[in-house]
């Protein structure tokens, strides 16, 4: 959460929820016209840009191997709108001002995710529940590994990615990576070191991938030592 500019076009791997914290944002979707929206939902696979015109936006990824709400599951259409989004974006400037997080607050934000985006499903594709086990055992994802695991061939396994979630093995593997090496800055000094260690090749590989990823730079997204918080929820 925070005050954003204007990104590049660029495809998630993940289902991404935006709520416009102070002022609608702008939205463009796959070189469409540019809409206002006080909130939206956007499908992974779904190429985009966004421009929160220099003002707070949050924006809220479910991991696709393991979706956190009924709305953000792999599959899903494009939504203009939250449902009672004005209860969560009230709720998002509370996290995004306040000092401490709090047990109160946790439980405030948790109900109105739950009321706007619905409670999780639990119906589960193999390929889900297969990287789901696969990444609570190995910090990185290769196609070999997942593939011996699921006993398939490697292209079966590809074919399942753009099939069940809508996007590539490779770009799966960038956004395990990019949140591995995001959780680890702390250990290694900086995103780009964390994110050499996590799998990247170079520095450029890591930059390119990220703007991809993201319509931004690391910095242009706010994500550098000491710019950031990051809690763990139940959610």
């Amino acid at each position: 959460m925070g005050p954003l500019g204007r990104g590049l076009p660029h495809t998630h791997a993940a289902n991404v929820a935006l709520v416009a914290l102070d002022r609608p944002l702008l939205l463009r979707l796959s070189g469409g016209d540019w809409m206002e929206h006080g909130s939206a939902l956007i499908p992974a696979g779904t190429r985009h840009e966004l421009d929160p015109q220099q003002a707070r936006c949050a924006v809220m990824y479910a991991d696709i191997h393991a979706p956190c709400w009924q709305a953000m599951q792999p599959g899903q259409n494009p939504l203009s709108e939250l449902p009672l989004d004005a209860a969560l974006r009230s709720s998002l400037i509370e996290v995004a001002e306040c000092a401490t997080w709090t047990p109160e607050l946790e439980h405030q934000l948790g109900t109105r995710l739950i009321a706007s985006l619905g409670t999780p499903s639990t119906a589960r594709s193999r390929l889900q529940i297969a990287l789901d086990d696969y990444l609570q055992q190995s910090p990185d994802l290769t196609l070999d590994g997942l593939a011996a695991r699921m006993q398939l061939s490697t292209s079966r396994v590809q074919h399942l990615f753009l099939k069940e979630l809508g996007v590539s093995y490779k770009r799966v593997q960038h956004w395990v990576r990019f949140r591995g090496a995001i959780q680890a800055m702390g250990q290694w000094g900086t995103l780009t070191d964390a994110a050499l260690e996590g799998g990247f090749s170079d520095s450029s590989h890591f930059s390119n991938a990220f703007r991809s990823m993201f319509g931004v730079s690391a910095r242009g997204a706010g994500i550098l030592q000491g710019s950031f918080r990051l809690w763990t929820t139940p959610w």
